[in-house]
């Protein structure tokens, strides 16, 4: 699965777990950074993107333009995790519900941040308990998008595996 991520899951792993993002690349697939998400992720810098296999890419201008157009509810970079997912056939990652339903109404294939180690456990590449512990600091440092509820629905996937 090759992924585009938006800047909220990259800043909830690199203040959390790093390492995620790396074993999804080494068993899973690419996970591509726009050089626009990038800047916004304030924890993560392109050396940090390349020691842990994230692929960072320049944005062709086109979707720059198309991105820039566009309005209604998405930030620019969210159109541009948009577009390049459409562009590419890539699954966007990300926690951000109008980036989710956007991907939807266009077609393109989206998962919240924690999905990643949810396939990470099914792969058996990351333990259920590696999992929520990581879950957990990520509740912890983002209450606002990855609610307790959230980290109970978390649990409950996981709990069916």
């Amino acid at each position: 699965m090759e992924l585009v991520a938006d800047a909220n899951v990259l800043i909830d792993y690199a203040k959390t777990d790093p390492s995620i993002l790396a074993i999804h690349v080494r068993h899973l697939g690419p996970i591509y950074v726009p050089s626009v998400i990038l800047d916004e992720v304030h924890h993560l810098d392109a050396a940090d993107c390349e020691r842990l296999g994230l692929t960072v890419i320049e944005e062709p201008p086109e979707i720059l333009l198309a991105a820039a157009e566009r309005r209604g509810p998405l930030s620019f970079e969210d159109r541009v995790c948009l577009l390049l997912a459409r562009e590419n056939h890539w699954t966007c990652v990300t926690n951000e519900k109008p980036l989710h339903r956007a991907c939807e109404q266009d077609g393109v294939t989206s998962i919240w941040g924690l999905r990643l180690m949810i396939n990470l456990v099914q792969a058996q590449q990351l333990t259920r308990q590696n999992a929520m512990d990581v879950a957990q600091a990520i509740h912890e440092v983002n209450p606002r998008y990855v609610t307790a509820a959230i980290l109970g629905l978390f649990e409950a996937e996981l709990d069916k595996m």
